[in-house]
C-alpha cells in the first residue's frame, strides 16, 4: 500500500527541485568598458568577437551591442532600442565556467552576466522587415544531391572564403544562414527543397567601412547558376528589444 506524503513535505520537495534547476552562471566573470588609450592588454585597435576560447572560457573585446547579440543569438538587424553607446567604443568580457559548457550554455551564462552586472532588460517581438526570399528559378534547381547524405548532421558543412562559398551536405536552411550573415538582411528559405546538396559558388567579395564581407552583394548573379534567386520581400522577423541597460565602468 502506497504511503501518502504530507502536503507540506511535497511542497518542500517541489521547492528543492526548483532550486536545483537554477540557471547556469559563470564561476568568475568581468565586463568593463575599455578606453581607446588602453595599452596591452588590450592594445588600442585590438578587437575580439565573442568566442569560446575553450569549453570553460569566454572572451570578447568589441561593441557591447555585439556582445548582447551573441548572448541572445541574434544578428545586428534584429537588435533594437538601447542607448547609442552600445555601438560606440570597446567593451571587454572575460568569463570562466567551473565546468565544460556547450555554446548554448555559454550564451545563457552570458545573458545572466549582462542582467546581473548591467541590469539589462530585454523583450522579444516580431516586426515586418525587408528580407530576401531564397526561391527556385523558373527553370528549376541545378543542385547536386549529396551522396551518403546520412553522414552529415545539422545544416551540413559550409566553407566561406574570399569570393567563394562551398556547401557539403548543405541544407537550404543552412545556406540561408550563411547568406544572412553576409548580406546583413534576413534570408528566408522559400525553395521548398528539403534535401542535402553539394555546390560551389564563385562570387566577388566586397569591403566596406563596416568591415569585410566574404561574399556580399556579389552573390546575386552567381547564385542563379544553382537555379536559385534572391527575391526582395517583406516578412515578419523576431526582434530583440532593449528596454534598459546600465553602462559598465571603464578599466
Amino acid at each position: 500500500m502506497a504511503t501518502k506524503l504530507p502536503i507540506a513535505l511535497l511542497a518542500l520537495l517541489c521547492l528543492s527541485g526548483l532550486s536545483a534547476q537554477t540557471k547556469p552562471s559563470f564561476e568568475a566573470a568581468s565586463i568593463k568598458a575599455v578606453p581607446d588609450s588602453a595599452g596591452w592588454p588590450p592594445r588600442a585597435g585590438y578587437w575580439v568577437q565573442p568566442q569560446t576560447e575553450n569549453p570553460q572560457r569566454l572572451r570578447a573585446l568589441t561593441l557591447l551591442s555585439q556582445i548582447i547579440e551573441w548572448a541572445y543569438d541574434v544578428r545586428d538587424f534584429q537588435l533594437e532600442g538601447g542607448p547609442s553607446w552600445l555601438k560606440q567604443g570597446r567593451f571587454e568580457v572575460q568569463a570562466t565556467s567551473d565546468h565544460p559548457a556547450t555554446q548554448p550554455e555559454m550564451r545563457e551564462m552570458l545573458q545572466a552576466l549582462l542582467v546581473d552586472r548591467l541590469k539589462l532588460k530585454v523583450h522579444r517581438e516580431r516586426k515586418e522587415l525587408p528580407v530576401y526570399a531564397l526561391v527556385v528559378g523558373k527553370n528549376g534547381p541545378k543542385l547536386t544531391p549529396t551522396e551518403n547524405a546520412s553522414q552529415y548532421r545539422g545544416n551540413g558543412n559550409f566553407d566561406v572564403g574570399k569570393g567563394v562559398v562551398v556547401g557539403h551536405g548543405a541544407t537550404m536552411a543552412g545556406f540561408c544562414q550563411i547568406l544572412t550573415d553576409n548580406l546583413e538582411r534576413p534570408v528566408i528559405d522559400k525553395t521548398g527543397l528539403n534535401g542535402r546538396y553539394d555546390f560551389r559558388i564563385n562570387t566577388e567579395p566586397e569591403s566596406s567601412g563596416e568591415g569585410f564581407h566574404p561574399i556580399g552583394a556579389g552573390i546575386f548573379t552567381p547564385i542563379q547558376d544553382l537555379g536559385l534567386r534572391l527575391e526582395p520581400q517583406k516578412d515578419q522577423v523576431e526582434m530583440l528589444v532593449i528596454d534598459s541597460v546600465d553602462r559598465p565602468s571603464d578599466n
